[in-house]
């Protein structure tokens, strides 16, 4: 009775068993086609053989693809998403598979090695998503596809900012050019469409994203307190900027004859009714003519301190200089009267000043409705 040891051998790969246990086992680590031989060594009363050749045929492997996670879920819009895979042989399969593996949701997608485990994708836009992991198989293992997972992208937010109100005072009826921006918070990306509302409370101008700026005509005076307000589309949330404070003035052209403008300083008699005249007009240099455009009860005096002053305006006392100008008041209004509104924006104040403003400097204040203070200096005899 033979003994000793057979081998059985595909050329590659080989395994070894008695004469008497009749068999031996081999694990094949790729797939195809293989011819078999058994090789007895022989023993000391016997001699060698092999076998004649038999075919035999290793198939691939099974495998199972399984997404075991995406984070963070839900995300927003521009947000790197991490999905995690494995790949594992099915029974009684065995091995280490290899190649890629691709994440995709049917529009986006991601691909990495199987030993890397995970791959990251930018979702662009809002919604819910079903994602997949498909391992494409390697020559020893098939492919396959996970199950889907489902996965949230929510909206990201904005903000909105006014960046600038041109020209700011602006006047009565003159276009106002309001710039705004609107960026997206992290950690959502992109780039946001559609509309942004800039507005006063009463007046407002619409504009695109894109376009970053949109035109206001503010037709009454006054401080106004600015907000642009991002509408939001599909893929990104509204937002409405901090306040911004803009100004609106009426065109004051200055003083007129026979009241000098500052730096000049015009000599007057104390006593004497001095007559103050103006011109108020809007952008397009129409007339202003509400007598409401000034304070109570035309014109509001803001400055406390020493002296009198007739209704609707006032003045205080300041040190003359050495070399004060004196520029004479070619004319005198015959007494006191209130406001006078004369057309085409020009108004009228007599102002009626106490004698006891002898040998001192003066300075007239009229403040309008707008806030905006206009001043002349007077040097009394």
């Amino acid at each position: 009775m033979p003994a000793g040891n057979v081998t059985v051998s595909d050329g590659t790969q080989s395994c070894i068993g008695t004469v008497a246990g009749g068999q031996c086992s081999i694990s094949f680590s790729s797939p195809g086609p293989k011819t078999l031989t058994a090789t007895y060594a022989g023993d000391s009363n016997f001699n060698g053989s092999t076998s004649t050749p038999a075919g035999h045929t290793v198939n691939k492997a099974d495998t199972t693809t399984t997404i075991t996670s995406d984070n963070p879920d839900p995300s927003v819009v521009g947000q790197m998403v991490t999905i995690a895979y494995s790949v594992a042989v099915n029974s009684p399969g065995a091995g280490t598979p290899t190649g890629n593996v691709t994440v995709s949701d049917g529009i986006q997608s991601c691909t990495a090695a199987v030993a890397v485990g995970q791959c990251n994708i930018t979702f662009t836009t809002a919604g819910s998503r079903t994602l997949t992991a498909t391992y494409a198989g390697d020559t020893g293992f098939n492919g396959s596809t996970s199950a889907g997972a489902a996965h949230t992208v929510s909206k990201a937010n904005t903000t909105t900012t006014i960046t600038s109100d041109l020209p700011d005072p602006s006047t009565v009826g003159q276009s106002v050019v309001v710039k705004y921006v609107v960026s997206v918070q992290l950690p959502g990306a992109g780039t946001p469409t559609g509309n942004v509302t800039v507005s006063d409370g009463t007046v407002n101008c619409t504009g695109t994203v894109a376009s970053g700026q949109c035109t206001l005509v503010l037709v009454t005076p006054g401080p106004r307190s600015l907000t642009a307000t991002y509408g939001g589309d599909t893929n990104f949330n509204g937002s409405t900027s901090a306040i911004e404070p803009h100004t609106v003035n009426y065109a004051f052209t200055g003083f007129f004859s026979p009241v000098n403008n500052a730096p000049v300083s015009n000599a007057a008699n104390a006593g004497q009714a001095i007559p103050i005249k103006w011109q108020l007009t809007d952008s397009s240099g129409v007339g202003v003519s509400n007598p409401n455009s000034f304070g109570y009860p035309g014109l509001i005096a803001p400055y406390a301190g020493p002296g009198t002053s007739t209704p609707g305006l006032t003045s205080y006392q300041v040190g003359c200089s050495t070399g004060d100008p004196t520029d004479s008041v070619e004319e005198y209004a015959p007494g006191e009267s209130g406001l006078i509104y004369q057309g085409n924006g020009n108004w009228q104040i007599n102002w009626k000043t106490p004698k006891s403003y002898a040998g001192q400097c003066r300075v007239l204040v009229i403040t309008l409705s707008d806030g905006t203070i206009h001043m002349a200096n007077f040097k009394f005899k």
